[in-house]
């Protein structure tokens, strides 16, 4: 089994749309190719040899697979499902999934591999309200709406939302909701606040870190989705970095130095 390849028999093959699919966990984790080849105990040109025309063994592709906790089962899956197809919607897409709160978390649920019943019992729906919420993602082209409510996504499992589109527009309309009214100091909430004076290279930094912070997120909820927990619960997780005015403590009256401490 360990000789058996699954490289680049031709363009656009099976073997490449797997390394795709591999390399963009890779991303979603935070993983260089550095860090892949130092788990493996390989050298990083080999990593970059097997993702950019080099034949790669299955053995290679299940441990690759083992650093970021998926088996091949699982990678075909994802591959097959779409994932790494359509990465930026079309205005028309986005105006028309921004149009119900409800059809976009529908959206993001089936990306990450969420089946219809599923849905279907986490959001306490009837089946004519789930199968309404597909049909209307299959006829903005999101998805192909199968037998039986079985779905195969059409696009990137994280889309690049278009800047200042009707998604992000809807996101800024969600957060202003649910942050501006949050009770910070509730049983279930933690936070950190830090302010610090930053140059434009540490501010590029921040930016990957915050990234990389988001993909690690991301794979917590893969590794609790794949162990079937039981006792698990919905997290709303914002990060976010923005100009401070430390000055302005001069300008307000009783203002408070917890406001750019954290303290």
């Amino acid at each position: 089994m360990g000789s058996t390849s699954v490289g680049r028999a031709r363009p656009n093959g099976g073997g490449e749309r797997l390394l795709a699919t591999l390399k963009q966990c890779f991303k979603e984790r935070g993983l260089t190719y550095k860090h892949v080849a130092r788990s493996l105990g390989v050298s990083e040109a080999s990593i970059k040899r097997y993702f950019t025309g080099g034949t790669v063994t299955l053995a290679q592709l299940e441990r690759m697979c083992a650093t970021v906790r998926i088996g091949i089962e699982d990678l075909i899956a994802r591959a097959a499902s779409g994932d790494g197809a359509v990465e930026k919607l079309s205005l028309a897409q986005e105006e028309g999934l921004a149009r119900s709160a409800l059809t976009s978390f529908v959206f993001y649920l089936v990306r990450h591999g969420w089946t219809a019943a599923e849905i279907r019992d986490e959001l306490e729906m009837s089946e004519a309200e789930i199968t309404t919420h597909l049909i209307r993602l299959e006829k903005l082209s999101l998805i192909d709406l199968l037998p039986a409510n079985r779905v195969k996504v059409l696009t990137a499992r994280f889309p690049n939302w278009l800047s200042g589109g009707p998604i992000r527009r809807q996101f800024d309309r969600t957060l202003k909701s649910e942050f501006a009214s949050l009770d910070y100091h509730a049983p279930g909430v933690f936070w950190e606040l830090e302010t610090v004076k930053l140059s434009a290279a540490s501010r590029g930094k921040l930016q990957e870190l915050m990234e990389g912070f988001t993909r690690a997120v991301r794979g917590l909820a893969d590794d609790d989705r794949k162990s079937r927990l039981k006792e698990t619960d919905w997290r709303s997780v914002l990060v976010v970095t923005k100009p401070a005015d430390p000055k302005q403590m001069r300008r307000k009256k009783n203002t408070r130095r917890s406001q750019f401490t954290g303290e």
